[in-house]
């Protein structure tokens, strides 16, 4: 796959992605950190999708 074509495509994903964009690495790091701090401590369970909003389509 060229480059070109490995753009396109990448703009293509990026356009159905709800919020436009491909999520950071330092944003699903600042969640693990939450989940992992005292301030989480209620939370027993938890299911966290991190999807830029694709699974409310």
């Amino acid at each position: 796959m060229s480059e070109a074509e490995m753009k396109a495509m990448s703009e293509g994903v990026q356009k159905q992605i709800p919020v436009g964009r491909f999520g950071d690495v330092s944003e699903v790091a600042k969640t693990v950190v939450f989940f992992a701090s005292d301030e989480a401590a209620y939370i027993v369970g938890s299911e966290l999708v991190i999807d830029g909003g694709m699974s409310n389509l």
